[in-house]
């Protein structure tokens, strides 16, 4: 499970990497394989300080500017 969330984290990871170039805000919920909400999911751009952690309903929002 811990190899599945990682690539999740990654896939998120790099579409946010990929909107780098507009100003927004991201938003979303992490949820595994049973449709679960998962807290404490880092959320982050790649080569930017930017970031969130999950919530213990597994949202997140991520500020690109």
């Amino acid at each position: 499970m811990i190899k599945n969330i990682t690539n999740k984290t990654i896939a998120i990871v790099l579409v946010i990497n990929s909107l780098i170039f507009y100003s927004q805000t991201i938003n979303g919920n992490i949820k595994d394989e049973a449709q679960k909400k998962i807290a404490g999911v880092i959320v982050g751009v790649e080569g930017e300080r930017v970031g969130d952690i999950t919530d213990e309903n597994g949202n997140f929002s991520v500020n690109l500017t």
